[in-house]
Protein backbone atom coordinates (compact mmCIF):
# COMPACT_ATOMS: atom_id res chain seq x y z
CA UNK A 1 0.00 0.00 0.00
CA UNK A 2 2.78 2.39 0.90
CA UNK A 3 4.52 1.51 -2.36
CA UNK A 4 1.42 2.42 -4.38
CA UNK A 5 1.10 5.79 -2.65
CA UNK A 6 4.77 6.49 -3.31
CA UNK A 7 4.36 5.75 -7.06
CA UNK A 8 1.31 8.02 -7.27
CA UNK A 9 3.18 10.80 -5.49
CA UNK A 10 6.15 10.45 -7.89
CA UNK A 11 3.81 10.60 -10.85
CA UNK A 12 2.27 13.82 -9.54
CA UNK A 13 5.71 15.32 -9.07
CA UNK A 14 6.77 14.28 -12.57
CA UNK A 15 3.57 15.66 -14.01
CA UNK A 16 4.10 18.93 -12.19
CA UNK A 17 7.71 19.15 -13.41
CA UNK A 18 6.61 18.50 -16.98
CA UNK A 19 3.89 21.14 -16.77
CA UNK A 20 6.34 23.67 -15.28
CA UNK A 21 8.88 22.85 -17.99
CA UNK A 22 6.27 23.32 -20.69
CA UNK A 23 5.27 26.64 -19.18
CA UNK A 24 8.89 27.79 -18.98
CA UNK A 25 9.57 26.75 -22.59
CA UNK A 26 6.42 28.44 -23.78
CA UNK A 27 7.39 31.60 -21.91
CA UNK A 28 10.89 31.50 -23.36
CA UNK A 29 9.57 30.95 -26.85
CA UNK A 30 7.08 33.75 -26.36
CA UNK A 31 9.77 36.06 -25.05
CA UNK A 32 12.06 35.29 -27.96
CA UNK A 33 9.23 35.78 -30.42
CA UNK A 34 8.29 39.08 -28.81
CA UNK A 35 11.92 40.22 -28.68
CA UNK A 36 12.38 39.25 -32.32
CA UNK A 37 9.20 41.07 -33.29
CA UNK A 38 10.28 44.16 -31.32
CA UNK A 39 13.69 44.06 -32.98
CA UNK A 40 12.17 43.63 -36.44
CA UNK A 41 9.71 46.43 -35.73
CA UNK A 42 12.63 48.65 -34.72
CA UNK A 43 14.45 47.91 -37.97
CA UNK A 44 11.30 48.48 -40.00
CA UNK A 45 10.46 51.69 -38.16
CA UNK A 46 13.94 53.09 -38.75
CA UNK A 47 13.85 51.96 -42.38
CA UNK A 48 10.51 53.71 -42.89
CA UNK A 49 11.96 56.94 -41.47
CA UNK A 50 15.09 56.71 -43.64
CA UNK A 51 13.11 56.05 -46.78
CA UNK A 52 10.77 58.98 -46.08
CA UNK A 53 13.73 61.30 -45.53
CA UNK A 54 15.26 60.17 -48.82
CA UNK A 55 11.96 60.63 -50.65
CA UNK A 56 11.59 64.15 -49.23
CA UNK A 57 15.11 65.06 -50.31
CA UNK A 58 14.89 63.65 -53.83
CA UNK A 59 11.49 65.30 -54.29
CA UNK A 60 13.00 68.65 -53.30
CA UNK A 61 15.89 68.19 -55.73
CA UNK A 62 13.82 66.98 -58.66
CA UNK A 63 11.11 69.63 -58.22
CA UNK A 64 13.49 72.59 -57.95
CA UNK A 65 12.51 75.01 -60.72
CA UNK A 66 14.89 76.71 -63.13
CA UNK A 67 15.77 80.18 -61.76
CA UNK A 68 15.47 83.11 -64.12
CA UNK A 69 18.65 83.58 -66.14
CA UNK A 70 19.99 80.09 -65.43
CA UNK A 71 20.73 77.47 -68.07
CA UNK A 72 19.16 74.02 -67.90
CA UNK A 73 22.62 72.44 -67.99
CA UNK A 74 23.77 74.25 -64.85
CA UNK A 75 20.63 73.31 -62.95
CA UNK A 76 20.93 69.68 -64.07
CA UNK A 77 24.57 69.58 -62.95
CA UNK A 78 23.67 71.04 -59.55
CA UNK A 79 20.83 68.53 -59.10
CA UNK A 80 23.14 65.65 -60.01
CA UNK A 81 25.67 66.83 -57.44
CA UNK A 82 22.96 67.12 -54.80
CA UNK A 83 21.60 63.63 -55.46
CA UNK A 84 25.08 62.09 -55.45
CA UNK A 85 25.77 63.71 -52.07
CA UNK A 86 23.05 61.65 -50.39
CA UNK A 87 24.36 58.57 -48.57
CA UNK A 88 21.93 55.67 -49.10
CA UNK A 89 24.10 53.10 -47.31
CA UNK A 90 21.97 53.24 -44.13
CA UNK A 91 18.82 52.51 -46.13
CA UNK A 92 20.51 49.45 -47.60
CA UNK A 93 21.76 48.35 -44.17
CA UNK A 94 18.34 48.55 -42.50
CA UNK A 95 16.62 46.91 -45.46
CA UNK A 96 19.03 44.00 -45.15
CA UNK A 97 18.34 43.81 -41.41
CA UNK A 98 14.59 43.72 -42.03
CA UNK A 99 15.21 40.92 -44.54
CA UNK A 100 16.94 38.89 -41.82
CA UNK A 101 20.58 39.55 -42.70
CA UNK A 102 22.41 38.62 -39.47
CA UNK A 103 25.53 40.61 -40.37
CA UNK A 104 23.46 43.73 -40.95
CA UNK A 105 21.68 43.20 -37.64
CA UNK A 106 25.02 42.80 -35.85
CA UNK A 107 26.32 46.00 -37.47
CA UNK A 108 23.30 47.92 -36.24
CA UNK A 109 23.57 46.37 -32.76
CA UNK A 110 21.82 48.37 -30.08
CA UNK A 111 22.00 51.65 -31.95
CA UNK A 112 18.93 53.77 -31.35
CA UNK A 113 19.36 55.96 -34.43
CA UNK A 114 20.73 55.67 -37.94
CA UNK A 115 23.87 57.46 -39.09
CA UNK A 116 23.32 61.10 -40.05
CA UNK A 117 23.65 62.36 -43.59
CA UNK A 118 26.81 64.26 -44.64
CA UNK A 119 26.77 68.00 -43.97
CA UNK A 120 26.78 68.59 -47.72
CA UNK A 121 23.19 67.29 -47.88
CA UNK A 122 22.10 69.96 -45.40
CA UNK A 123 23.91 72.62 -47.42
CA UNK A 124 22.43 71.48 -50.74
CA UNK A 125 19.00 71.57 -49.11
CA UNK A 126 19.63 75.14 -47.99
CA UNK A 127 20.69 76.20 -51.48
CA UNK A 128 17.90 74.42 -53.37
CA UNK A 129 15.18 75.82 -51.14
CA UNK A 130 16.34 79.35 -52.00
CA UNK A 131 17.92 78.84 -55.42
CA UNK A 132 16.57 82.08 -56.88
CA UNK A 133 18.89 83.95 -54.51
CA UNK A 134 22.03 82.53 -56.15
CA UNK A 135 23.71 83.76 -59.35
CA UNK A 136 24.31 80.95 -61.83
CA UNK A 137 28.06 81.56 -62.07
CA UNK A 138 28.38 81.38 -58.29
CA UNK A 139 26.61 78.02 -58.25
CA UNK A 140 29.11 76.81 -60.86
CA UNK A 141 31.87 77.29 -58.27
CA UNK A 142 30.24 74.61 -56.10
CA UNK A 143 29.54 72.38 -59.09
CA UNK A 144 33.19 72.49 -60.14
CA UNK A 145 34.61 72.26 -56.62
CA UNK A 146 32.37 70.92 -53.84
CA UNK A 147 34.74 72.24 -51.18
CA UNK A 148 33.31 75.70 -52.03
CA UNK A 149 29.74 74.59 -51.29
CA UNK A 150 29.53 76.23 -47.87
CA UNK A 151 30.99 79.46 -49.30
CA UNK A 152 28.34 79.49 -52.00
CA UNK A 153 25.54 78.64 -49.55
CA UNK A 154 26.32 81.66 -47.37
CA UNK A 155 26.01 84.09 -50.29
CA UNK A 156 22.54 85.46 -49.36
CA UNK A 157 23.89 86.45 -45.94
CA UNK A 158 27.02 88.06 -47.35
CA UNK A 159 25.99 89.53 -50.71
CA UNK A 160 25.82 93.12 -49.47
CA UNK A 161 29.29 92.93 -47.97
CA UNK A 162 31.61 95.78 -48.87
CA UNK A 163 34.88 97.16 -47.59
CA UNK A 164 36.03 100.61 -46.72
CA UNK A 165 39.75 101.09 -47.21
CA UNK A 166 40.22 101.24 -43.46
CA UNK A 167 38.75 97.74 -43.14
CA UNK A 168 40.92 96.01 -45.73
CA UNK A 169 42.16 92.73 -44.22
CA UNK A 170 45.87 92.10 -44.18
CA UNK A 171 47.50 88.74 -44.74
CA UNK A 172 48.77 86.42 -42.06
CA UNK A 173 51.76 84.12 -42.21
CA UNK A 174 55.34 84.35 -43.43
CA UNK A 175 55.68 86.92 -46.21
CA UNK A 176 59.07 85.50 -47.20
CA UNK A 177 57.13 82.58 -48.69
CA UNK A 178 54.41 82.37 -51.31
CA UNK A 179 51.08 82.22 -49.48
CA UNK A 180 48.36 80.10 -51.06
CA UNK A 181 45.42 82.50 -51.42
CA UNK A 182 41.97 81.90 -52.86
CA UNK A 183 39.54 84.24 -54.60
CA UNK A 184 36.67 82.47 -52.81
CA UNK A 185 37.83 83.44 -49.34
CA UNK A 186 35.05 84.80 -47.08
CA UNK A 187 37.26 87.79 -46.23
CA UNK A 188 36.95 89.14 -49.78
CA UNK A 189 35.20 86.59 -51.99
CA UNK A 190 31.71 88.13 -51.61
CA UNK A 191 32.85 91.61 -52.66
CA UNK A 192 31.07 93.01 -55.73
CA UNK A 193 33.73 93.03 -58.41
CA UNK A 194 33.45 93.86 -62.08
CA UNK A 195 30.22 92.36 -63.33
CA UNK A 196 30.08 89.62 -60.69
CA UNK A 197 31.72 88.74 -57.37
CA UNK A 198 35.38 88.67 -56.49
CA UNK A 199 35.17 84.89 -55.93
CA UNK A 200 34.21 84.50 -59.59
CA UNK A 201 36.44 87.01 -61.35
CA UNK A 202 39.19 87.88 -58.87
CA UNK A 203 41.83 85.39 -60.04
CA UNK A 204 44.21 88.07 -61.50
CA UNK A 205 44.05 90.15 -58.32
CA UNK A 206 44.51 87.11 -56.09
CA UNK A 207 47.52 86.04 -58.15
CA UNK A 208 48.96 89.54 -57.82
CA UNK A 209 48.43 89.38 -54.08
CA UNK A 210 50.42 86.15 -53.81
CA UNK A 211 53.28 87.58 -55.86
CA UNK A 212 53.46 91.12 -54.48
CA UNK A 213 53.03 90.22 -50.80
CA UNK A 214 55.96 87.81 -51.31
CA UNK A 215 58.28 90.05 -53.36
CA UNK A 216 57.57 93.15 -51.25
CA UNK A 217 57.31 91.13 -48.02
CA UNK A 218 54.27 93.18 -47.05
CA UNK A 219 51.02 91.66 -45.70
CA UNK A 220 48.95 94.68 -46.75
CA UNK A 221 48.85 93.40 -50.34
CA UNK A 222 45.91 91.09 -49.80
CA UNK A 223 43.41 90.17 -52.53
CA UNK A 224 41.02 92.67 -50.91
CA UNK A 225 43.65 95.39 -51.37
CA UNK A 226 43.79 94.72 -55.11
CA UNK A 227 40.02 94.35 -55.25
CA UNK A 228 39.78 97.99 -54.19
CA UNK A 229 42.70 99.14 -56.34
CA UNK A 230 41.79 97.49 -59.66
CA UNK A 231 38.50 99.33 -60.35
CA UNK A 232 40.33 102.67 -60.33
CA UNK A 233 41.84 101.67 -63.69
CA UNK A 234 39.09 99.46 -65.06
CA UNK A 235 41.05 96.28 -64.44
CA UNK A 236 38.11 94.71 -62.61
CA UNK A 237 36.19 94.57 -65.90
CA UNK A 238 39.11 93.94 -68.22
CA UNK A 239 42.35 92.77 -66.53
CA UNK A 240 44.14 92.31 -69.84
CA UNK A 241 43.60 95.08 -72.39
CA UNK A 242 45.29 96.02 -75.62
CA UNK A 243 48.63 97.65 -74.73
CA UNK A 244 47.77 97.49 -71.03
CA UNK A 245 47.08 94.94 -68.31
CA UNK A 246 46.66 94.79 -64.57
CA UNK A 247 50.08 93.19 -64.08
CA UNK A 248 52.00 95.99 -65.76
CA UNK A 249 49.88 98.62 -64.04
CA UNK A 250 50.42 97.10 -60.60
CA UNK A 251 54.15 96.65 -61.17
CA UNK A 252 54.52 100.30 -62.12
CA UNK A 253 52.36 101.45 -59.19
CA UNK A 254 54.07 99.34 -56.51
CA UNK A 255 57.68 99.17 -57.69
CA UNK A 256 58.03 95.58 -58.84
CA UNK A 257 60.03 94.61 -61.94
CA UNK A 258 57.91 92.99 -64.64
CA UNK A 259 58.21 91.53 -68.12
CA UNK A 260 55.28 90.34 -70.28
CA UNK A 261 56.12 87.26 -72.34
CA UNK A 262 54.41 85.09 -74.95
CA UNK A 263 52.59 82.05 -73.65
CA UNK A 264 55.19 79.38 -74.27
CA UNK A 265 56.69 76.75 -72.00
CA UNK A 266 60.24 77.90 -72.74
CA UNK A 267 59.54 81.43 -71.48
CA UNK A 268 58.16 80.09 -68.22
CA UNK A 269 61.18 77.85 -67.64
CA UNK A 270 63.62 80.61 -68.58
CA UNK A 271 61.97 83.07 -66.17
CA UNK A 272 61.94 80.54 -63.32
CA UNK A 273 65.61 79.70 -63.89
CA UNK A 274 66.43 83.40 -63.43
CA UNK A 275 64.60 83.56 -60.11
CA UNK A 276 61.46 85.31 -61.31
CA UNK A 277 57.96 84.47 -60.12
CA UNK A 278 55.56 83.84 -62.99
CA UNK A 279 51.85 84.50 -63.38
CA UNK A 280 50.50 82.42 -66.25
CA UNK A 281 47.24 83.11 -68.01
CA UNK A 282 45.53 79.82 -68.84
CA UNK A 283 42.76 79.45 -71.40
CA UNK A 284 39.43 78.28 -69.98
CA UNK A 285 38.87 74.59 -70.66
CA UNK A 286 35.14 75.08 -71.24
CA UNK A 287 35.76 77.20 -74.31
CA UNK A 288 34.61 80.44 -72.65
CA UNK A 289 36.68 83.59 -72.29
CA UNK A 290 36.92 83.14 -68.50
CA UNK A 291 40.66 82.55 -68.42
CA UNK A 292 42.38 81.70 -65.17
CA UNK A 293 45.59 83.20 -63.79
CA UNK A 294 47.90 80.99 -61.73
CA UNK A 295 51.15 81.64 -59.88
CA UNK A 296 54.23 79.55 -60.75
CA UNK A 297 57.07 80.40 -58.33
CA UNK A 298 59.36 77.47 -59.15
CA UNK A 299 59.94 74.15 -60.88
CA UNK A 300 60.82 71.02 -58.93
CA UNK A 301 63.82 68.75 -59.48
CA UNK A 302 61.93 66.91 -62.22
CA UNK A 303 61.08 70.04 -64.14
CA UNK A 304 57.43 70.05 -63.07
CA UNK A 305 55.85 73.39 -62.26
CA UNK A 306 54.63 74.19 -58.74
CA UNK A 307 51.32 75.98 -59.22
CA UNK A 308 49.19 78.09 -56.89
CA UNK A 309 45.70 78.35 -58.35
CA UNK A 310 43.41 81.08 -56.93
CA UNK A 311 40.31 79.24 -58.14
CA UNK A 312 41.19 75.79 -56.78
CA UNK A 313 40.69 74.53 -53.25
CA UNK A 314 44.13 72.85 -53.35
CA UNK A 315 46.87 74.71 -51.50
CA UNK A 316 49.21 74.04 -54.39
CA UNK A 317 49.85 71.36 -56.96
CA UNK A 318 52.70 70.08 -59.10
CA UNK A 319 51.97 69.84 -62.80
CA UNK A 320 53.96 68.63 -65.78
CA UNK A 321 54.37 71.45 -68.32
CA UNK A 322 53.14 69.02 -70.97
CA UNK A 323 49.76 68.89 -69.25
CA UNK A 324 49.01 72.62 -69.45
CA UNK A 325 51.32 74.11 -72.10
CA UNK A 326 48.49 74.12 -74.65
CA UNK A 327 46.47 76.31 -72.26
CA UNK A 328 49.15 78.99 -71.94
CA UNK A 329 47.93 82.33 -73.31
CA UNK A 330 50.29 84.87 -71.73
CA UNK A 331 53.13 84.78 -69.24
CA UNK A 332 54.12 87.54 -66.84
CA UNK A 333 57.45 87.44 -64.98
CA UNK A 334 58.08 89.43 -61.76
CA UNK A 335 61.20 90.02 -59.69
CA UNK A 336 62.82 92.51 -57.29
Amino acid sequence: MKQVKKVKRNRKILFTVVIVAIIICAAAIGYLWFANQSRDNKYQSTLDTLEQQYTDYTTLVENTALPEGWSESTLSALKEKALNAYDVSEITLYQNAVDGDVEAQKKIGNSETAKSQPETVTVYTQILKNLNAYPENLAKLAINDESLLAFVADYPNQKDKNLAETEVPVLEGDMTLINSLKAADPRWGYLPFGNSLFAQSGAPETALSMVFSYLLEDPKYSPAYFALWAPEFGYDIEPVKENDNIFGGASYAFGVNYTPLPGYEAYVNDSLSQGSVVIAELAAQDGSDNNNFVVIPMADENGNWVIYDPLSSELKKTVSPDDIKEQLVNVYAFWR
